[in-house]
């Protein structure tokens, strides 16, 4: 008799029962693991199934950057600024802080360069100190990736990347309302900035 496909809790549950170890790779998120062109890494709101993957849109944030909806690829821990000190060795090697929208950057300058990811939060599309803070960020000299999260829309797009956002993180309901393509008009915001068009006027 033909054994069936073996599911992923059977499996876990053998690797379990039989103290295997697991493989390096699941730990970086790959999934999928086999020949050279199965072997890929699989995001947190993506799954594995014939290959094939799948951005599920009903229950996960999306990520909107130039390109358009992705799925988060961010695989570690978001922490409050307050406990980067508490961070173990092994955290510390991929750091990713939550700050509020009224933080002054300042409090953050000697730590600037032990953070890969700042995501700034948006409680209100109509409140615009989310800005403010990434333009003081980067002018404080920091070069790591930041992120807008929140009530963020897309006619702001062009506002979140030109003071230094390298892309929004918005609900799923967001998402379904205002669709890829109404971020994707908004993509080439370099073209409103006001000094490009004051140079071309020239």
């Amino acid at each position: 008799q033909k054994a069936g496909p073996l599911h992923p809790e059977d499996m876990a549950s053998y690797i379990d029962q039989h103290n295997l170890p697991r493989h390096p790779l699941v730990a970086k998120g790959f999934k999928s693991i086999g020949c050279f062109p199965c072997t890929t890494s699989v995001g947190i709101n993506e799954d594995a199934s014939g290959g094939v993957r799948r951005l599920k849109m009903e229950n996960i944030n999306v990520i909107v950057n130039d390109g358009g909806f992705s799925a988060e690829d961010w695989r570690y821990a978001f922490h409050e600024f307050e406990h980067i000190d508490a961070l173990s060795d092994e955290q510390k090697e991929a750091v990713a802080i939550d700050l509020p929208n009224d933080t002054d950057g300042a409090v953050l300058l000697s730590k600037l360069h032990e953070i890969d990811l700042i995501r700034i939060g948006f409680p209100s599309f109509a409140d615009g100190r989310g800005f403010s803070l990434a333009r003081q960020l980067r002018t404080l000299g920091y070069h790591g990736r930041l992120r807008a999260k929140g009530h963020v829309i897309p006619d702001q797009y062009a506002m979140a990347r030109r003071p230094g956002f390298d892309e929004v993180e918005i609900d799923a309901n967001l998402a379904k309302r205002q669709p890829e393509a109404h971020w994707l008009s908004r993509k080439d915001w370099q073209n409103g900035d006001y000094q490009r068009r004051l140079l071309q006027s020239l």
